[in-house]
């Protein structure tokens, strides 16, 4: 059997989330610090750091239609915790407003604010591999398009993406919807209501080349946000990335964004639990069954007529490649068989692999391979990029035994293309 191709898909609708009911004790951050990420007045992001060191950093973006808002807009209650019980470094980004640039400019803030946390994440206490973005409104539009569309070049960077409610993840789609004299928004912002540049702003137009950060979108439960979530959500999922959760509530706009990391919120826990499973990496915090980066091949075990070499790694020195002809990779029988799910993160690097070339990730169901993902036919060249899924027992028992293994299965590569992997882990819960 095939993957379902929503795999990790999670959409409860019509739900009225105003109870408050949250589990568990909530972290803290640290004190306000304000750094300059450019040389523009409005280009400066503020830090709140714990104590010590390589803690996981959670960027806010806010809202307000592209034009108003500020880095000091809600973020009480994100301070209270939103990665589980893992102390963090908070990151509140201030960008040019819509009346001082147009869309290009604003996104290209937003992307070097990001840049610079990655770059200085050790000075802020942080760990550079261990960023997660959160985006309310027109800043949810805005974190998810750099972090989607490759052009950026940060999207190796980010670890998990939060987007609250906005409604143009399909800008085209939210204009034609806008009425009123709010829709001046749009105006010199959008290149004068260029649609041309609406769609380039557009994220459902750039989540499906390549494998995006682990997702989780909450919106209103009013069928225009409903649609701009469920095309996102489509899009990301045609990318490759199946771990993607969706929730709609009846709160209101603001009370989402107001809401979202204060004790007791329902959507609190929602995005913390979501978060804190992608902490460390690992796709979750369950029982490492397999980790390995190639630095040492054959010590896990693995069946392989394919290579390990030096020529390129994503972490470390070496990563495993097939190259012309055929090839494949297969993981040591792995005791899945007490567990309720199995979380799966790689790396994969590909050097012209195109749609005549045949490169699947297969997971073993018992009695023969399933191909989850193919890879490279969507990705950027020469980059390397993150898959990652959460196989669940519910809908797929077959996967829970004592012989589950996972299978790289190349065939019909053409001269001088190649595929490599790297830092493969698989965790079970």
């Amino acid at each position: 059997m095939n993957l379902h191709p929503q795999l990790g898909k999670c959409v409860a609708a019509g739900v009225m989330m105003t109870s408050l009911s949250v589990s568990g004790a909530l972290a803290a951050t640290g004190p306000k610090v304000t750094h300059s990420y450019g040389t523009d007045p409005a280009q400066v992001l503020d830090s709140y750091s714990p104590s010590g060191s390589d803690h996981p950093i959670l960027v806010y973006v806010h809202g307000g239609s592209w034009h108003v808002g500020s880095k000091d807009n809600k973020v009480d209650n994100k301070k209270e915790g939103l990665i589980g019980s893992e102390d963090y470094v908070l990151v509140s980004v201030e960008y040019r407003s819509g009346y001082d640039t147009n869309w290009e400019g604003q996104s290209a803030d937003i992307r070097d604010a990001i840049d610079w946390v990655h770059d200085n994440a050790s000075s802020i206490g942080g760990d550079d591999e261990q960023i997660f973005l959160i985006g309310h409104s027109s800043g949810a539009h805005m974190v998810a398009l750099v972090a989607m569309d490759d052009d950026y070049g940060i999207r190796e960077e980010i670890a998990g993406i939060a987007l609250l409610d906005s409604g143009d993840y399909d800008v085209v789609g939210g204009y034609n919807h806008c009425s009123g004299s709010g829709c001046d928004k749009y105006d010199d912002f959008w290149d004068n209501y260029d649609t041309s540049a609406m769609a380039d702003g557009s994220p459902v137009n750039h989540a499906d080349d390549n494998t995006v950060a682990p997702t989780i979108l909450i919106h209103r439960n009013t069928s225009f946000k409903i649609g701009q979530a469920d095309d996102l959500n489509d899009a990301i999922v045609a990318g490759g990335q199946s771990n993607v959760e969706q929730y709609g509530t009846n709160d209101s706009h603001s009370d989402i964004n107001e809401y979202i990391g204060a004790s007791g919120y329902s959507y609190t826990t929602q995005v913390s639990d979501f978060f804190g499973d992608l902490v460390s990496g690992g796709g979750g915090s369950g029982t490492v069954l397999l980790e390995d980066g190639f630095e040492n091949f054959n010590a896990e075990g693995w069946s392989t007529d394919g290579v390990v070499n030096s020529g390129q790694a994503y972490g470390g020195s070496n990563s495993w490649k097939c190259g012309n002809g055929d090839g494949y990779l297969i993981s040591p029988n792995l005791d899945t068989s007490t567990a309720t799910t199995i979380d799966i993160t790689l790396y994969y690097r590909d050097h012209g692999i195109d749609d005549s070339d045949d490169v699947f990730l297969q997971f073993y169901d018992g009695s023969s391979y399933d191909n989850a993902v193919e890879l490279g036919v969507s990705g950027t060249n020469n980059t390397w990029t993150v898959y990652s899924t959460t196989l669940d027992y519910a809908s797929d028992p077959d996967y829970f035994a004592t012989d589950f293994k996972l299978k790289v299965e190349c065939s019909g590569i053409d001269l001088f293309e190649n595929l490599r992997i790297d830092d493969v882990l698989v965790e079970i819960d």
